[in-house]
């Protein structure tokens, strides 16, 4: 079964390009989106095991200029069909 995670990324001022590109090199990594507010991304994690995604905080912990990561599972989603 997939789990699927809500990540939200605070990041130094002005390296937004960076990070993005990072964080695109990421592969269970499925939807990054910069956003505005306390925090400068909001990204997407797919992944078959919940024990797979320490490994990819860590990861992305450890990219200079990352100053927190807050992670959430997601319960549920609905999809607007246009």
């Amino acid at each position: 079964m997939t789990v699927k995670i809500a990540s939200f990324i605070k990041t130094e001022f002005g390296k937004s390009e960076f990070f993005g590109e990072e964080l695109q090199k990421i592969p269970d990594i499925t939807k990054i989106l910069s956003i505005s507010g306390e925090y400068e991304f909001l990204i997407e994690i797919r992944v078959e095991k919940s024990e797979e995604l320490i490994d990819i905080i860590e990861y992305i912990e450890k990219i200079p200029g990352i100053k927190e990561v807050h992670s959430h599972y997601v319960l549920s989603e609905w999809e607007k069909k246009f």
